[in-house]
């Protein structure tokens, strides 16, 4: 799911931490019954320092901070825009717009996950543009390459508790919801957005941007949102929430999905 490749790194070293341990202690029963202290003293001191240098190797290779910081400015820079012109510039089959950075993990080197609206790139499969998180990786050198992408499926999160990833492209935005010509929030769609949430207790959520809008008997939308809990030390994270406003401009909320 979204943000959470950084995890599958830490479960390979605890795998290769056990695995040194089992052989530490099989290497200890040869040497014992074969009756040689010294040698299972020397055997100890040798597993015990292919151990550390596993462990070290490890967090060298691996994420030096762990997960995904929200990013402070959704802003595509033109240095942004460089880096994901130059890991897609061979892409075929899809084409992606960055439309807003999300987030960014450091490793060895830095991740980065893109909000771009998403559209095949041969003429014949044209369809409506969808949203697409786009992950790019920066080595220490500045060679920029893409990862992989995760479609997200705004009508499908509209009742889920957290964001929906399209299998593949299909219709886009189905259930008659459609980006909008602005992903701006303007003022009478801000002050319906805070009249949705004013009871919402708990956590603070800050309206980026409109990434979608169903027209009902009123209007439907999904605004993109900052979250954070009110709580010490709390992290931000991303998060769709999603407003109703009737045809007398009155505002009720439908649903919060949280990108995971």
């Amino acid at each position: 799911m979204m943000f959470g490749t950084h995890h599958r790194k830490g479960k390979t070293m605890k795998k290769r931490t056990l695995f040194l341990s089992i052989t530490l202690v099989w290497m200890m029963s040869l040497a014992g019954c074969s009756g040689n202290k010294k040698q299972a003293a020397s055997m100890q001191v040798q597993a015990e320092n292919t151990e550390e240098l596993v462990e070290e190797s490890a967090e060298m290779t691996g994420p030096k901070l762990g997960g995904w910081t929200v990013a402070q400015s959704t802003e595509i820079t033109d240095d942004l825009k460089a880096k994901f012109d130059k890991a897609t510039e061979t892409l075929c089959g899809a084409e992606y717009k960055p439309v807003a950075v999300l987030s960014t993990q450091i490793v060895s080197g830095t991740n980065y996950a893109f909000l771009c609206t998403s559209e095949p790139s041969v003429e014949e499969l044209k369809t409506a543009p969808n949203w697409a998180i786009v992950y790019i990786y920066e080595n220490l050198e500045g060679n920029c390459e893409m990862t992989s992408s995760e479609l997200i499926d705004v009508a499908a999160s509209s009742d889920k508790s957290s964001v929906q990833i399209c299998d593949d492209l299909g219709e886009a935005l189905p259930g008659g919801w459609e980006l909008p010509e602005s992903y701006d929030i303007t003022d009478d769609e801000k002050k319906a957005f805070e009249e949705a949430i004013k009871d919402t207790d708990g956590v603070n959520y800050e309206p980026m941007m409109i990434i979608g809008t169903q027209v009902v008997s009123g209007t439907n939308y999904a605004f993109l949102c900052k979250a954070e809990a009110v709580s010490p030390e709390a992290e931000s994270y991303w998060s769709v929430v999603y407003v109703y406003k009737n045809l007398d401009g009155k505002s009720e909320l439908l649903n919060i999905a949280a990108m995971e």
